[in-house]
């Protein structure tokens, strides 16, 4: 925009200096039309740049992200929901992975891992040792068996059950209800709802400047090339102004 108002300064200066009638004066009445329909092009443009995120008084429809900045919020919301959301596509996604995830457990190792670790001793330990306080226990004793020293009976037992318990959880295991789709939704969109009520109008605007501005600049770019090339069409044609 400031190379066209050079342009158009030059032409006018060139313009009061050149000679009636002459060839030079003509050149110079291309030059101003170029200059100015260039400036009036990108001028224009970024006017309407600047009034998209700026209210002025007394000019509608200026201001308008600022001013529907809530209508832009809940856009940006849909908009994210229907695009990386989509109930369909991640019913099938999460089923996948999860049916992935599932057969990469090895289920079994890790609960004969289980079965053998210190813990499930300790627990077996305590519960041997409550029994001892039943009535059940102190028939044992009775007759002569201490609960407690079933221990090393009751463990080969415990561990054998690794096989049958790991395909059992695999059968039960429902990826739907680890991971329910429309409660992910549900809980997507409550998060959103929260992170968007926070967005002021002014951090609206600024996120949408951030977005925009650089790209809409071209804008005042291309509205000073094709003024310019108006301008050197209507002057050829003869209906630019006469000066």
């Amino acid at each position: 925009m400031l190379v066209s108002f050079l342009v158009m300064l030059l032409g006018i200066a060139l313009f009061v200096s050149a000679d009636d009638g002459t060839s030079f004066q003509k050149f110079t009445r291309y030059l101003v039309s170029l200059g100015l329909m260039a400036f009036s092009g990108g001028f224009t443009n970024w006017v309407a740049i600047k009034v998209l995120f700026y209210r002025v008084p007394g000019l509608a429809g200026s201001g308008i992200i600022p001013t529907r900045y809530v209508e832009i919020r809940a856009q940006v919301m849909a908009v994210v929901l229907k695009t990386f959301f989509d109930p369909g596509y991640l019913e099938k996604y999460t089923a996948q992975k999860l049916g992935q995830i599932a057969s990469s457990l090895n289920a079994e190792q890790r609960i004969q891992g289980l079965l053998e670790s210190e813990t499930v001793d300790e627990i077996i330990e305590t519960k041997l040792q409550e029994l001892v306080g039943t009535a059940e226990g102190q028939f044992l004793l009775v007759v002569g068996v201490d609960p407690v020293r079933l221990k090393p009976m009751i463990k080969p037992f415990v561990l054998a059950l690794s096989s049958e318990l790991a395909p059992a959880f695999l059968e039960v295991f429902d990826p739907e209800e680890v991971l329910n789709v429309d409660r992910l939704r549900s809980e997507v969109l409550y998060y959103m709802k929260l992170k968007l009520d926070e967005l002021s109008e002014r951090k609206v605007t600024q996120l949408m400047k951030d977005v925009m501005y650089s790209h809409l600049g071209w804008l005042v770019v291309y509205g000073g090339i094709f003024g310019g090339i108006l301008g050197v069409i209507s002057e050829a044609a003869g209906v630019a102004p006469r000066y």
